[in-house]
């Protein structure tokens, strides 16, 4: 880490175990380190999660690199949370515990989105297949793609959420907006949120062409530095862009530079966007 500067961290995500195997053939978990010295920003590092110091397959060591705490903050693009009637006590610190006691089943590192969903259910019983919390439903009517914590079902987010919850109660780590001045924190990132915020495009970028990656990869480049290596790295995969993306978030809660401050009620959390 270069003297001086304050490290943030972008987290692209998965829900599913096969990402998190020792042994990948196209990593799709990625996490971006950028520097801040003075006013620039730059990537230092940008490397799938199996790349990560330790051993084992890569959440846990995930958890353990982010557990050492040598960051400002570290963005997720994965929820925080569920809508509030279905957490327990209506505590989000509840929901955490219990998320993090779940048995996790054989073959896998964090416990299932059916795990989630029926825990949801015995706090109030679901009325709708799709329900959305506060922050999901806001980017909904603004026209970006969302998904449900508690859908379990194809592209579902239960799977993400429940993986997250267990991340955030594993490492113990403080988490905004519950927290606004801890020092490490987490922070939900979003990057299809994140790219309309900036008036860039947000749909059709994770295909296999990297032409409107390169769009974004070039109004990125007027925020922050990106080495020839790690530029490279984003035209070749959108989820190693989503990491970078995500890692704006994190820049926002320590800035307080988030472009939609979020309401008084938390115990949902809220999305971080960089203004």
């Amino acid at each position: 880490m270069t003297p001086g500067a304050i490290r943030f961290i972008g987290i692209d995500f998965s829900g599913a175990v096969r990402p998190w195997l020792q042994r990948v053939t196209n990593p799709t978990v990625w996490i971006a380190t950028v520097e801040a010295t003075d006013q620039l920003l730059t990537i230092k590092e940008l490397r799938p999660a199996q790349d990560l110091p330790g051993s084992g397959d890569g959440f846990s060591k995930l958890v353990n690199w982010l557990g050492e705490g040598k960051f400002a903050a570290a963005a997720i693009d994965a929820p925080f949370s569920i809508p509030a009637i279905h957490i327990p006590d209506g505590e989000h610190a509840e929901l955490l515990r219990r998320v993090g006691w779940m048995p996790v089943r054989k073959g896998r590192m964090f416990p299932a989105g059916d795990q989630l969903v029926a825990l949801a259910n015995s706090v109030t019983p679901m009325t709708s297949l799709k329900p959305l919390r506060r922050c999901e439903a806001f980017w909904a009517k603004r026209g970006v793609t969302v998904r449900s914590t508690l859908w379990n079902g194809p592209r579902g987010g239960a799977p993400f959420t429940a993986a997250c919850l267990a991340l955030i109660a594993w490492t113990a780590l403080p988490c905004w907006p519950w927290s606004r001045n801890a020092r490490p924190m987490l922070a939900e990132a979003f990057p299809a949120a994140q790219l309309p915020y900036w008036g860039l495009p947000h749909e059709s970028y994770s295909g296999s062409s990297p032409e409107r990656r390169k769009s974004i990869v070039d109004a990125l480049a007027r925020r922050l530095h990106i080495p020839p290596q790690h530029y490279r790295l984003t035209l070749h995969s959108a989820d190693a862009l989503d990491a970078v993306l995500a890692a704006f978030a994190a820049v926002a809660v320590c800035r307080n530079r988030v472009g939609v401050p979020p309401p008084n009620e938390k115990e949902e959390g809220w999305i971080a966007v960089h203004a």
